[in-house]
């Protein structure tokens, strides 16, 4: 399970990284065109980069409640079969 959530957080971390050089390369060519100002440019492009950093904060956030979950899950399914261990142990 934590493979697959690293999986997915590596995957987003390359899906932001993509639409940033993306929206640089659009911004640019609308500077180019006198469409918008370099610092208008900059303005959106922080802005991005600020709700990027939100997002990876709520990603993390629920692969925490994730992992806690499959923890229960598997101390759940676990207990049982350690009382037994333990029982065959002190015989």
């Amino acid at each position: 399970m934590a493979k697959r959530i690293r999986k997915m957080a590596r995957m987003s971390i390359n899906l932001a990284r993509k639409t940033k050089q993306k929206l640089e390369k659009e911004l640019k060519m609308l500077i180019k065109a006198k469409i918008m100002s370099k610092s208008e440019a900059k303005k959106l492009i922080k802005a991005f980069v600020a709700e990027m950093k939100a997002e990876k904060e709520r990603i993390k956030a629920f692969a925490k409640q994730e992992l806690k979950r499959g923890m229960a899950k598997a101390r759940k399914h676990a207990k049982p079969l350690v009382k037994r261990v333990i029982k065959r142990y002190k015989r």
